[in-house]
Parts: C-alpha cells; structure tokens; sequence
C-alpha cells in the first residue's frame, strides 16, 4: 500500500464501530430497558451501573431525552425512564443521536439502490445499508436480554491465513 493512502490514516485496531457516546448510550438505555417502562433510575445510579462519568453521561441522557426516546424529570422520584417500551425502540433510534448515519442510506428500504445507494460500484455502501438495516431491526429490548440470535462467522487465523468458524 503506498504511503498517504487512506489505509494509512487510522491503525486497524483503532477504529471502532460505535463511538464511546454510542456505547454509552446503549448501556443506559439497557440499564432502563431491565428496570422496565415506568421504574425510574438517576444519573448517578446508572452511572456506577455502567461505569460511565456521571457528568458525561448526564449530556448522554439529556440527548436521549431530546431524541424522544426518555422522560426526565427532577427532584424526589425523579430520574429517567422510558417512553416507550423497549421492544418498540430500535437500536438505531438509540444511536442515531451520536453517530454519523448518512441519511440517505438509512436502511428502512428493501432495495439499497432505492436509497440512493450504488451498490454496484461501491460495496462499502451496500455493507453500510445492511449495517444499518439490522440497527433498525434490532430493538432496545433484544439487545437488553441478550436474546439476539448467536450466529457463525468467519474468523481470519493470522498465522495460518484460514478460516475458521466461530459462534460470535
């Protein structure tokens, strides 16, 4: 690979696929999801659940609130909770508030050329429909429960340059 290349921009192991506000925000809204729709929780509280810094996740939260997706609210008995169950709220309208989806392949049609995606002369596109297809079929509550369905992938053995089947 020649040198300045976009390879050469970010080491591999670097990247990440969710951004740590992301991360966050899935493992609050979890911590909500198992206490159910109308058990409150503060900050501070979801904060040690998570490990997170309570002030960083207060902005999370407040995020979240002006998403649609959590009631907020002050005081004694106060703290968040749903607003709707979890089973109704996907893993993309989780995230959407902190990552970078492009909107014009938001993943809610069956066809991605449809979405202005040109499958055809860019795979990356064609991977990032479906990436973001399963965010949309992927609700709070599946992820929550660990009930996603485990399946096999292909896993590269660098010593030996097979593959090999994994459950993930």
């Amino acid at each position: 690979m020649a040198a300045g290349s976009h390879h050469d921009e970010m080491p591999f192991r670097e990247k990440r696929m969710l951004s740590k506000s992301g991360k966050h925000a899935v493992r609050a809204m979890a911590v909500l999801a198992g206490l159910g729709q109308s058990a409150r929780a503060d900050v501070s509280t979801i904060s040690r659940e998570i490990n997170a810094p309570k002030m960083y996740l207060s902005k999370i939260m407040r995020r979240l609130s002006q998403a649609g997706l959590l009631n907020g609210r002050k005081g004694r008995g106060g703290g968040y909770r749903l607003t709707r169950q979890a089973e109704c709220i996907s893993m993309f309208d989780v995230l959407e508030p902190f990552e970078n989806f492009n909107d014009t392949a938001n993943g809610t049609s069956d066809d991605p050329l449809s979405c202005g995606l040109t499958a055809r002369r860019d795979p990356c596109e064609t991977i990032q429909f479906r990436y973001l297809s399963i965010l949309h079929e992927t609700s709070l509550a599946e992820v929550a429960t660990d009930a996603l369905p485990r399946v096999k992938t292909a896993r590269t053995i660098p010593s030996q340059g097979l593959c090999q089947e994994v459950c993930s």
